[in-house]
C-alpha cells in the first residue's frame, strides 16, 4: 500500500463517523497532505501556514450518507472530499477542489488489493480528461474521454518528457481503427502512420532539442475540426478529424511549434495519427494531410485525385524556397532590396493560389510580416511602396477585406521606426501619428481581427494622455467587449472595464500568492482595514523607490492597511529572486503565469503596464485607481479620518 493512500485509511479508520469538527489537528494537516495522483496536471486549492490550520474536517455520512470525510477551509469552502463508496471500509474516491468546485477525481473503480487509483478524472473547469492507469503504476494507458487541445498538452508533455508509454496511450487500437469504416486503402495509410509514429517516437523525443525542460504549452493550434463525409473515396461513414493540429509552445521568449499531424475523433476521444514533428519555418508542414493536404505540400491525397492547381503551387512554393535561403544571410544593399521585393512577389502569388481564405490570409500575413521585418532592418526600404501597391492590386481583386494585414503591418511598422529615434520629440509625434493611425483603421475595419487590439491599444492612450481620456477609453473597452466576445482581448477589456467603473463600488478580485495562499479583495477579513493593491513587475519603473515607500506606510498604518503587491512578471524565478534581494517586503505578492499581457491577475482589471495602483477602503469599495504610490499616504490618512469622525 502506497504510504500517502494508507494515510488516508488511517485517518479513516480512526476518526468516528459522527457529525463532528475536529478543527486545526494532525488529522487535518495528513488530510492537506494527500495529493492527487497526477498533481502536477491539477490546479486545486491547497492552503498552508495559517490558512491550513484553519481549515476543518468532518465526516461525510451525515450529508452525503456515504462514508469518509470532508474538509473545508474557514469560510467553509470545500477542499477535499474522499469517500469509500461501497461500505468496504476502504476509501475509494479522493476527490480536490478550486474556489469550491470539483476539478480532479482519483477513483479506485477496480477495488484490486493494490488500493491505489484505477481511474483519473478532470471536471469542471479542470477539462473532460477521463484516463484509466491499468497497472497502476501512475502513467495513464487509456483515454477514456479527452479533448482535441487536452491531446495536444499531452503530446506536448509526452515530447518534453521523452515518456513514450505517455504518447503511446493518445494512439487508436486497432480495434478503434477498425471501427472507422475507412476503406482498405485509407486503413492501410492510416495504420502505417499510426504504426511509424508508435516505433519511432522514443527516438524522436530522445534526439530533438527544440522542446526543451523549461518549454511551456501556450495553446492548441488549430481553428476548427473538418469533416470527411461517407461515400467519398471508400469511407463508409463520417469521420471528424483535425488534418493539421499544432501544439504552440514556449521556449525563452520565443513561441514555437509542434506540429501534430492528424488527429482524429473516435467516440469521446481525440486520437493521434501521426509523429509529432518540431515545426521549422522552412518547412512548416512535414506532416499532417492525411485527410485534407495541404496545396503545394506532398504528392498523394489519399482521399482523391490531385488539385490540378497542385503543381502551380508547387513551383511557387519553390521559388519561394529558394529566395528564403538566398536572403539568409543577407546584408543592406540593392541585391537585398531586389531579393526582398522578389520574396514579397512570391508570397503574394502563393496567397492568390491558394483554394481557401484560411490559407490566403496566411499567407498574406506572412508575406506582410517578412516584408516588414526587412523594412525594420533596413533591408527593404521600399517595403511601404511595394505593400501599398499589393493592397490595390487585392482591391482590385475584390480581396478589399484582406487588405486589413497589410493596413495593421504599416500602422504598426511605421511606429516602431519612428519610435527608435534618440529625439524626444521624434519619438512623441510617433506615437500621435500611430494614434491617428489606429484611429483611421479602426474606421475601415472594424471587423478586422486586428481591431479589438486597435481599440485596446487606443483605450490605454487616452486613459492617461486626453482631458477626458476615460470617458473615451471607457467607450472602447466596451465596444471590445460587445465585438469580441470569447477573446483574449475580451478578458482585457472587461477587466479594464471593471476599473474604470470601480470608484464607489466593491469589485471582484482574486488570486494566489507566491506562496500558495488564496486571496480574495471581499474576504471578510479584509472588511475594517485598508487594502492597497500594487501592481509591479521587476521591469517597471520605480519599483524599488515604490517598495520602499509601500514599506513605510507597511510600518506606519499596520494596524489599518493591508497592502497586497500583484506582479505581472512572467518568471516566477525573476520575481523570487528580485524579492530575495530586497527582503524587507513584508507583504504578500500574487503571482499567475502569463506576464502583463495574459496573466489573470492583468486580466481582472484590465492592466496593460504596471505600476498601477488600487486603494480600497475599510468597506471593500474602491476609492481610486489612478494614485501613483508616492500619493498613498495622504489619501490613506484621509480614509482614517472619516472613520473617526
Amino acid at each position: 500500500m502506497r504510504p500517502v493512500f494508507a494515510l488516508s485509511f488511517l485517518i479513516l479508520h480512526s476518526l468516528t463517523v459522527a457529525n463532528v469538527a475536529w478543527g486545526q489537528s494532525d488529522q487535518v494537516k495528513t488530510a492537506l497532505g494527500i495529493k492527487p495522483k497526477h498533481a502536477d496536471a491539477t490546479e486545486y486549492d491547497n492552503p498552508v501556514g495559517k490558512d491550513a490550520e484553519s481549515c476543518t474536517i468532518e465526516s461525510s455520512a451525515p450529508t452525503l450518507k456515504i462514508p469518509g470525510w470532508i474538509v473545508k477551509d474557514a469560510s467553509g469552502r470545500l477542499l477535499r472530499v474522499f469517500l469509500d463508496t461501497i461500505g468496504d471500509g476502504q476509501l475509494d474516491q479522493w476527490s480536490y477542489y478550486r474556489n469550491g468546485l470539483e476539478v480532479y477525481r482519483d477513483i479506485d473503480s477496480n477495488k484490486d488489493d493494490k488500493t491505489r487509483p484505477f481511474e483519473h478524472r478532470w471536471v469542471g473547469a479542470a477539462g473532460i480528461r477521463w484516463g484509466i492507469d491499468r497497472d497502476e503504476d501512475g502513467t495513464i494507458d487509456q483515454w477514456k474521454m479527452i479533448s482535441g487541445e487536452e491531446v495536444a498538452v499531452e503530446v506536448f508533455e509526452a515530447v518534453k518528457m521523452a515518456d513514450a508509454k505517455r504518447f503511446v496511450a493518445l494512439l487508436p487500437t486497432d480495434a478503434e481503427l477498425a471501427s472507422l469504416a475507412m476503406g482498405e486503402k485509407m486503413t492501410a495509410t492510416v495504420q502505417a502512420s499510426v504504426q511509424k509514429a508508435r516505433t519511432e517516437f522514443p527516438d524522436f523525443a530522445k534526439q530533438q532539442k527544440q522542446v526543451g525542460s523549461d518549454s511551456k504549452f501556450v495553446h492548441f493550434g488549430a481553428t476548427r475540426p473538418g469533416l470527411a463525409l461517407a461515400g467519398n473515396n471508400g469511407l463508409e461513414q463520417d469521420l471528424v478529424v483535425y488534418d493539421h493540429a499544432t501544439a504552440v509552445y514556449e521556449s525563452g521568449s520565443e513561441l514555437e511549434q509542434l506540429s501534430l499531424g492528424s488527429l482524429i475523433r473516435i467516440g469521446d476521444c481525440w486520437r493521434v495519427l501521426e509523429l509529432p514533428v518540431v515545426a521549422d519555418a522552412k518547412n512548416p508542414s512535414l506532416n499532417g494531410g492525411l485527410f485534407f493536404p495541404l496545396p503545394g505540400v506532398g504528392d498523394v491525397n489519399p482521399l482523391g485525385p490531385v488539385d490540378p492547381n497542385t503543381e502551380k503551387l508547387n513551383e511557387l512554393y519553390g521559388t519561394w524556397q529558394k529566395l528564403e535561403e538566398q536572403l539568409k544571410d543577407a546584408r543592406p544593399g540593392p541585391a537585398t532590396a531586389k531579393l526582398q521585393a522578389q520574396r514579397t512577389e512570391s508570397q503574394l502569388q502563393l496567397a492568390l493560389a491558394s483554394s481557401s481564405a484560411e490559407d490566403r490570409r496566411n499567407w498574406l500575413r506572412q508575406m506582410t510580416d517578412t516584408a516588414l521585418q526587412a523594412y525594420q532592418q533596413e533591408l527593404f526600404d521600399d517595403a511601404p511602396r511595394v505593400l501599398n501597391e499589393i493592397s490595390d492590386q487585392l482591391r482590385k481583386k475584390e480581396l478589399a477585406s484582406d487588405t486589413d494585414i497589410i493596413a495593421w503591418g504599416l500602422a504598426s511598422a511605421k511606429y516602431s521606426r519612428q519610435f527608435q529615434s534618440e529625439d524626444s520629440e521624434v519619438r512623441a509625434k510617433a506615437i500621435e501619428n500611430f494614434m491617428v493611425d489606429l484611429e483611421k483603421f479602426i474606421d475601415a475595419y472594424p471587423k478586422s481581427e486586428f481591431a479589438g487590439e486597435a481599440m485596446i491599444q487606443l483605450a490605454l492612450y487616452n486613459e492617461v494622455n486626453s482631458s477626458n481620456g476615460g470617458e473615451k477609453a471607457l467607450k472602447l473597452y466596451e465596444r471590445v467587449v460587445r465585438e469580441f466576445p470569447g477573446t483574449e482581448l475580451f478578458q482585457r477589456a472587461s477587466g479594464a472595464v471593471t476599473r474604470l467603473n470601480a470608484i464607489g463600488n466593491a469589485i471582484a478580485f482574486r488570486g494566489q500568492t507566491l506562496a500558495g495562499k488564496d486571496f480574495d479583495l471581499q474576504a471578510r477579513s479584509l472588511r475594517g482595514k485598508i487594502v492597497v493593491l500594487s501592481y509591479w513587475a521587476t521591469w517597471a519603473a520605480n519599483v524599488e523607490s515604490d517598495f520602499e515607500e509601500l514599506q513605510r506606510l507597511a510600518s506606519k498604518y499596520k494596524d489599518d492597511l493591508v497592502i497586497v503587491g500583484v506582479n505581472l512578471d512572467n518568471d516566477r524565478g525573476a520575481v523570487e529572486a528580485f524579492l530575495k534581494k530586497n527582503p524587507n517586503v513584508s507583504w504578500d505578492q500574487l503571482f499567475a503565469e502569463g506576464g502583463h499581457e495574459k496573466s489573470p491577475l492583468a486580466w481582472q482589471l484590465g492592466v496593460s503596464a504596471p505600476p498601477l495602483v488600487v486603494l480600497v477602503d475599510e468597506e471593500g469599495k474602491v476609492v481610486d485607481t489612478t494614485l501613483p504610490v508616492s500619493g498613498l499616504d495622504r489619501e490613506i490618512q484621509r480614509l482614517i479620518r472619516r472613520r473617526k469622525e
